[in-house]
């Protein structure tokens, strides 16, 4: 029914062909799941809301673009012609009443970040992460904010401080890895619903690579570091990995295809549009109960990457009006 949807956004697929079988029985359609496609013993205990010999329609799982397959109850296995493509993947926790991790505010609604020495101290290392910040924050409104103040705090999971630093030499990341996100979370149980709460987020950014800390073009084998501070922030907000490419949540950036993309300086669009889902979870939850409260949004205007200036005297038969206008994300 669709060429595109979403893991774990409350979006349903619709399949349509022959041969399914009358009932699901001990049928199932599995998607690719990242290492392989997703086994029986998970992809039966999907959402399935109609199973036909003709149509099977379920919500979509945390998943990877790829063809979907379907077994069906008499052990044939199908799949089908053309690939679903997943736009993004929102995070999961089994067993939770609502789908997924939510954010506990810790300040004013939201998360406050504290950005150790290394980092802050060095002028175009911090510019590239406030401006970094400012970008994810403005296009997806969810509640990020920067103290004023440095940390010598670094890559400690558990001391109670949500910290953006480079690695250490006592817990050096492996050389593959570019940046990592580690999440510190907890469970809220009201009679029989468990909620699952975020405590802690700690980004840590690999010292061993060397970094482009500016806007546009990379450097000459360097690696973009606001591209992978703007990936690491999305799994703040508990998206998961996609392999489309040119996507934020691709997981992979200095090697081929992501050196054709790295540059960008901001958020793409379907990331983009699955933090904005995921703000809307942590800020709308009823759930009342340890002391766990909404996320506040933030309304933050996004400021302009580029200016444009006024027209000198007697030049303006020779320009042309920018289109369209106004605009929001791209100017021609």
């Amino acid at each position: 029914s669709t060429d595109w949807s979403a893991g774990n956004a409350n979006q349903f697929l619709t399949i349509t062909g022959s041969g399914f079988g009358a009932t699901q029985g001990d049928g199932y359609v599995s998607f690719d799941s990242g290492n392989d496609y997703y086994d029986e013993s998970s992809a039966i205990q999907f959402n399935y809301t109609e199973w036909s010999d003709n149509a099977i329609t379920l919500e979509v799982p945390n998943a990877l673009s790829n063809r979907v397959r379907i077994m069906t109850q008499s052990g044939e296995l199908l799949e089908s012609t053309d690939s679903l493509h997943i736009q993004y993947n929102l995070g999961t926790e089994p067993g939770s009443f609502y789908g997924n991790i939510q954010l506990n505010n810790q300040l004013e609604g939201g998360h406050l970040f504290y950005v150790n020495e290394e980092i802050y101290n060095n002028p175009n290392r911090m510019q590239a992460v406030e401006r970094t910040l400012d970008d994810f924050v403005c296009k997806t409104g969810v509640n990020f904010r920067l103290a004023e103040e440095s940390t010598s705090l670094g890559n400690n999971l558990g001391d109670g401080q949500n910290t953006i630093t480079f690695d250490s030499q006592d817990n050096p990341l492996s050389i593959a890895t570019a940046g990592i996100c580690w999440i510190n979370w907890w469970s809220c149980i009201l009679g029989d619903i468990t909620f699952y709460v975020v405590g802690e987020i700690d980004v840590v950014i690999n010292s061993a690579i060397d970094w482009d800390f500016s806007t546009g073009p990379v450097g000459n084998g360097q690696a973009k570091f606001a591209y992978v501070l703007m990936h690491e922030l999305g799994h703040a907000m508990r998206l998961g990995h996609v392999n489309e490419w040119g996507e934020s949540m691709y997981p992979s950036v200095t090697n081929w295809p992501s050196n054709e993309w790295s540059e960008r300086d901001t958020i793409s669009t379907n990331d983009r549009l699955g933090v904005s889902l995921a703000v809307e979870r942590a800020s709308t939850f009823t759930f009342d109960a340890c002391g766990i409260s909404n996320m506040i949004p933030l309304e933050v205007d996004c400021e302009p990457i580029v200016g444009i200036s006024e027209a000198q005297e007697g030049l303006e038969s020779q320009l042309r009006l920018p289109y369209p206008n106004p605009f929001t994300n791209q100017l021609w």
